[in-house]
């Protein structure tokens, strides 16, 4: 497995990227710290896609590539600086890789979809202003590419996964997608605990399909605790963002639905909804079946 670490090292909030490197660590895992430069969606840089190719500065006219340079360098130091002063306090010979290119950012997670067998993306869930402008962006550059994802709150130090919740319908179409992503989690000692949000206080799904859905889990997810349970609430966000935010755990995970459009996009905003109004880590797994 390949941790890939999207640089926020432009944005205004503190950096994810010592969190990415503790659980590289964690995980035994080789690092890439990647940050792509968009000349077409990046306001300080001009755009080689357009008809002029300087940018003036203080009565200063810089050529494209000149600028892109210059925009390269200090990003290159910026990140230089911060991996050097991570990598003397990790104290652990941690493999990890710098990139920086000119690149869209879609473009990018797609090309390590395509030649890495199961990587996995980690985020600030503050976008930084020029690698994604808005959160949306963010979650829906990973959907569409069909990444797995994990949002980071600003600043957020490391901490091995004890507690993960999971929102499910008990669904046995989403079983492939669980098997997978237990992948991730072996190296820790946690409780997961799935939940379903309900107007009753008893479950609407059957006892059969409950009891089928652990069975297998319990393959998947070996010698983890499984719990289930009910969250009872009138309105399936807000009840569970009140749950998150009441208990605290080190992560919550979603799933995109198997050929489910509506679906889909309802997880996408739920996502979305949680990274504004929690500061848990939210694993998004969007990767197809």
């Amino acid at each position: 497995m390949k941790i890939i670490i999207i640089s926020d090292i432009r944005g205004t909030s503190k950096s994810i990227i010592p969190f990415g490197l503790k659980l590289a660590r964690h995980l035994e895992s080789e690092a890439d710290v990647v940050h792509v430069i968009d000349s077409r969606s990046e306001k300080v840089l001009p755009s080689s896609y357009s008809d002029s190719q300087t940018f003036a500065l203080g009565g200063e006219k810089f050529s494209y590539k000149d600028t892109l340079q210059r925009e390269i360098s200090r990003t290159k130091q910026g990140l230089n600086d911060l991996l050097s002063k991570e990598a003397s306090r990790l104290n652990y010979p941690l493999k990890v890789i710098s990139i920086i290119e000119e690149n869209s950012i879609e473009a990018k997670i797609r090309e390590y979809m395509n030649r890495e067998p199961f990587p996995l993306f980690l985020m600030n869930a503050q976008p930084d202003g020029h690698i994604f402008s808005s959160q949306k962006e963010m979650i829906n550059i990973t959907n569409n590419a069909g990444a797995v994802c994990l949002l980071i709150p600003p600043g957020r130090l490391f901490k091995e996964f004890e507690k993960i919740i999971l929102p499910t319908d008990f669904r046995l179409n989403d079983i492939d997608s669980y098997k997978n992503a237990s992948i991730f989690f072996k190296p820790f000692n946690y409780t997961l605990e799935a939940i379903n949000i309900s107007k009753t206080r008893t479950f609407l799904i059957s006892d059969t399909r409950v009891t089928e859905w652990e069975r297998i889990m319990s393959g998947f997810f070996s010698h983890k605790d499984i719990n289930t349970s009910i969250v009872r609430g009138t309105n399936h966000v807000n009840t569970l963002i009140n749950y998150l935010n009441n208990n605290n755990p080190d992560l919550v995970m979603l799933f995109r639905k198997k050929q489910s459009l509506i679906r889909n996009l309802l997880t996408g905003s739920l996502a979305l909804r949680i990274i504004r109004r929690t500061s848990i880590p939210v694993l998004l797994y969007s990767k197809a079946n």
